[in-house]
């Protein structure tokens, strides 16, 4: 199974919902008024949106406060070709699941780069 790191914590992650974002385009694209194109765009960001399908209660929480408000943390793993990327990560919604005896959590995980 493709693994993440984030933030030094490896996370397992679900192939199927993983999805690689539109870029965020950071400047401007204007026309002038003689139609000559005028752009300040200095760079684009990516963003990636993954589901981890297994995580526990404790695994969850580390996770949440290692990301915890919008701190920058280092993102690596099988999806982002195995570089090192600075990201801004947001925990969502966490899906409480039965494995076998125990429950555990599938949990959004949405990462835009800085």
């Amino acid at each position: 199974m493709p693994f993440l790191t984030i933030a030094g914590i490896t996370v397992d992650v679900s192939v199927d919902d993983a999805v690689q974002l539109e870029s965020v385009t950071v400047g401007d694209k204007r026309r002038m008024y003689d139609g000559t194109l005028r752009s300040t765009v200095r760079a684009t960001k990516r963003a990636w949106r993954f589901t981890s399908p297994v995580l526990t209660q404790s695994q969850d929480a580390t996770l949440r406060a290692a990301c915890a408000n919008l701190a920058t943390v280092v993102l690596s793993g099988d999806i982002v070709s195995n570089a090192s990327v600075n990201v801004k990560v947001t925990i969502g919604e966490s899906r409480i699941v039965a494995d076998g005896l125990s429950f555990v959590r599938a949990t959004t995980i949405t990462a835009e780069e800085v």
